[in-house]
């Protein structure tokens, strides 16, 4: 039996997925590493600037996550009059937001400048900056592994394939039409998602229980959920008739 629609998710999708969360790996630490750098430097002999003007503030993000945004004016030189400003923007694990930001410079570089806060929280910055790596990363690993499985899938259902039906039970479905399932396989209980397409439905052949009919692949780890009109396998009429039959007995 042929398989009109393997109802796999949106490759399209998690290839925009992977790009996105790519494009976060790639420039994070580009875009944050600077940054820390000179930080380090600072910290190894730091002294406060009591001239420079330091405009900022902090805020707690989901309860765990400090946000604060700081704008530094200052004299790069101090025999020059000439003033500099420059903008901070960090992050870092915390509870509660600082109250007040100074200006730090390096004894050793005056060129270099940033707040008492960066230098305190030098740790916890590169902790989340690492975090956010690892997130981002087992996203692109997770997301290609999903396209090369859906790419074997699409490639292995051209063709005839054979067929054994099984019982799942609808557990959610989503606005997108995402229909999520469970069924037991070898003894084990698996979870499975079938896109479904705009105005169709899976076929219950118990409401009370939320069970459906489907159809998983013989040696490969694949489940097709069926859906009412039996569009996703090439059924002819008599077969979509005794099916009925069966499901209404």
């Amino acid at each position: 039996m042929s398989i009109i629609h393997s109802r796999l998710t949106n490759t399209w999708l998690s290839l925009a997925i992977l790009v996105v969360s790519a494009i976060f790996l790639f420039f994070l630490p580009i875009i944050e590493a600077p940054d820390l750098i000179d930080d380090y430097r600072i910290s190894k002999k730091p002294v406060k600037d009591t001239q420079a003007q330091v405009e900022g503030s902090c805020r707690v993000m989901r309860h765990i996550l400090i946000s604060c945004n700081a704008s530094i004016s200052y004299q790069p030189d101090p025999t020059e009059p000439q003033k500099v400003q420059v903008r901070r923007e960090f992050s870092y694990l915390g509870f509660q937001a600082a109250d007040s930001i100074a200006a730090v410079r390096s004894e050793k570089d005056m060129r270099l400048i940033t707040t008492d806060l960066e230098i305190k929280h030098l740790k916890n910055r590169i902790t989340v900056l690492v975090v956010w790596c690892l997130l981002f990363f087992f996203i692109c690993f997770y997301t290609a592994l999903s396209i090369l499985e859906d790419l074997r899938f699409r490639k292995m259902l051209r063709s005839k394939v054979l067929l054994k039906p099984v019982i799942a039970e609808v557990t959610e479905i989503s606005e997108t039409n995402s229909v999520r399932f469970s069924t037991s396989i070898k003894g084990k209980k698996r979870i499975w998602n079938n896109a479904f397409r705009e105005n169709e439905a899976p076929l219950f052949i118990s409401t009370e229980a939320n069970l459906a009919l489907a159809v998983t692949l013989l040696n490969a780890p694949f489940i097709l959920l069926l859906d009412e009109d039996f569009s996703c396998l090439d059924f002819t009429e008599e077969e979509e008739d005794r099916l009925r039959q069966a499901i209404n007995a």
